[in-house]
C-alpha cells in the first residue's frame, strides 16, 4: 500500500511540472540578451514592464541587460551604460539593441530611407 501511495504522489508531482507553459518558463529562465532577437522587445504595458518574445509576454521580474550594456528594471528605468537613466512611459519600447521607440514615433524601414 505504501508503494502505491509513493507512486502517485511522483505521478501527480511529475504532471505538474509539465503542465508548466514552456514559452513562460523559456522568458523566466533565460535573461540574457543572447536569447532574443531583432524583434523582440520590452515595453511598459498598464504599469508593468513586460518582455515581448517571438509573440508572447511575460512580466518583467529580474533586471535585464541588454546588448548595448544598458539595465532595464522592473519599475521601468533604463540606466544607459554611460550612466543616464531614463524612465520608460506606457507605450515606450525598448529593443535588445538598446534602441528605445517612444509611444508615438514610427520606425523607419528601407523603403522610408530612401
Amino acid at each position: 500500500m505504501k508503494k502505491i501511495i509513493i507512486l502517485i504522489i511522483f505521478a501527480v508531482a511529475g504532471f505538474g511540472a509539465f503542465s508548466q507553459d514552456s514559452n513562460t518558463m523559456y522568458l523566466k529562465q533565460d535573461t540574457s540578451a543572447k536569447a532574443y532577437s531583432a524583434t523582440d522587445y520590452i515595453a511598459m504595458k498598464g504599469m508593468t514592464v513586460m518582455v515581448f518574445k517571438d509573440g508572447d509576454s511575460i512580466a518583467l521580474t529580474n533586471v535585464l541587460t541588454l546588448k548595448d550594456g544598458s539595465v532595464v528594471k522592473q519599475d521601468g528605468s533604463v540606466t544607459r551604460k554611460n550612466g543616464q537613466v531614463i524612465k520608460l512611459k506606457e507605450g515606450d519600447k525598448i529593443y535588445w539593441n538598446g534602441k528605445i521607440l517612444m509611444k508615438g514615433e514610427m520606425t523607419m524601414t528601407r523603403k522610408d530611407s530612401n
